[in-house]
């Protein structure tokens, strides 16, 4: 157990959280509260006429370029495993061919990631993809045999 997670340990135990005040009340989430005060109204007028600050909607972009390079996968393993081994054999460049775009499409991705990650608040930080372990995973959904 972390250091910190101990200490918490210890204070829950001492009741050192009971009756807090707005204990059992749900949480005021109108407010983003990494947004400095000077500009909560603005982002207050964003989001109700539909907008979101920029670090979310860079956030979104980059689950959706990773959800449609998982598409991809799928929708080529399925065409890959419908071929009998023979053909598979014969059209193994064009696997190979497939797997090097998925890796640089994964590199395109993992640098989008590290250029969000410069700016986004740390709460909001992501990891990168892992350019070794994918294309191993794709490469075993997509047998020569």
């Amino acid at each position: 157990m972390d250091p910190v997670e101990k200490l918490i340990l210890e204070a829950q135990e001492r009741g050192d959280f009971d009756n807090l005040p707005g204990a059992g009340k749900p949480l005021d989430l109108k407010e983003n509260p990494f947004v400095p005060a000077d500009w909560q109204m603005a982002y207050r007028l964003l989001a109700g006429n539909g907008y979101a600050p920029d670090v979310v909607e860079a956030d979104k972009e980059n689950r959706a370029r990773i959800s449609r390079l998982e598409q991809r996968l799928d929708q080529f393993a399925g065409r890959w495993q419908a071929l009998a081994p023979p053909e598979r054999q014969a059209r193994s460049g064009e696997r190979d061919a497939w797997l090097a775009e998925y890796l640089e499409e994964i590199r395109r991705i993992n640098r989008r990631i590290d250029a969000y990650n410069s700016y986004a608040p740390r709460a909001m930080s992501r990891g990168t993809l892992l350019p070794e372990a994918m294309p191993r995973v794709a490469r075993t959904r997509l047998p020569l045999d």
